[in-house]
């Protein structure tokens, strides 16, 4: 446990330490690659936080979404910017923020639940610098 006198930042530094990187739980059989699922990441961080005094706090603004077509029609780009604050639970007033954008496709009406997952999963890798091993594809995904 983190001395309880440490600010925010010796607190992400030490959760940052003990945690280090993540390994890819999931699989997308549509595109063909694993990756680290948000439900891993959060059951991986939230007890190493709660050691460490760090309450995690997530919210996001929902945008307009777009619509764009692929081979299979017409498809619903949700797009959201979450942002991730990292509180000291010994001193509230004491805490830092990260925020990204992120979007989700679904031809339903999952897109927005898929960027939220997402801007909440990256928001994580962002805050602790943490990583998911060799290159990761969700950066190189295909839509056409």
């Amino acid at each position: 446990m983190t001395d309880i006198k440490s600010n925010i930042y010796q607190r992400i530094m030490a959760v940052t330490d003990e945690v280090k990187s993540f390994g890819k739980d999931s699989r997308n059989d549509q595109f063909n690659f694993k990756y680290a699922s948000v439900e891993q990441v959060v059951a991986v961080i939230s007890p190493v936080c709660v050691r460490h005094g760090i309450v995690l706090l997530f919210e996001a603004e929902i945008l307009p979404p777009a619509t764009n077509k692929n081979k299979s029609g017409e498809i619903q780009l949700a797009m959201v910017i979450g942002k991730l604050t990292a509180v000291n639970a010994h001193d509230p007033s004491d805490r830092t923020a990260v925020s990204l954008p992120a979007a989700g496709f679904d031809t339903l009406d999952k897109g927005v639940y898929k960027a939220l997952s997402g801007a909440r999963k990256y928001a994580i890798f962002s805050m602790f610098n943490l990583m998911t091993g060799s290159d990761d594809p969700e950066t190189n995904v295909d839509i056409s």
